[in-house]
C-alpha cells in the first residue's frame, strides 16, 4: 500500500466520524464548555485539525 494512500484514507476516516458525530450538533452543543477546566468540542475539533494540518505538512517536506 502506497504511504500517500495510507495517510489520504486515514485522514478521510477522521473526517467521515468527525462529520458523522456533530452531523446534528448545534452551535449551542459546539461551544458549550460543562466546567471551566474542558474545552469545547469546537475547540477540540479546530485542535485536531490544526494538528492534522501541522502533521501533513511535515509529511509534505519529506518524499514519499
Amino acid at each position: 500500500m502506497l504511504s500517500s494512500y495510507l495517510i489520504a484514507e486515514s485522514y478521510g476516516r477522521v473526517r467521515g466520524v468527525v462529520h458523522a458525530v456533530l452531523k446534528d450538533a448545534g452551535a449551542e452543543s459546539l461551544n458549550l464548555r460543562p466546567v471551566l477546566e474542558v474545552n469545547s468540542i469546537a475547540s477540540l475539533i479546530r485542535h485536531l485539525t490544526r494538528v492534522q494540518d501541522d502533521h501533513l505538512s511535515e509529511i509534505m517536506k519529506k518524499e514519499l
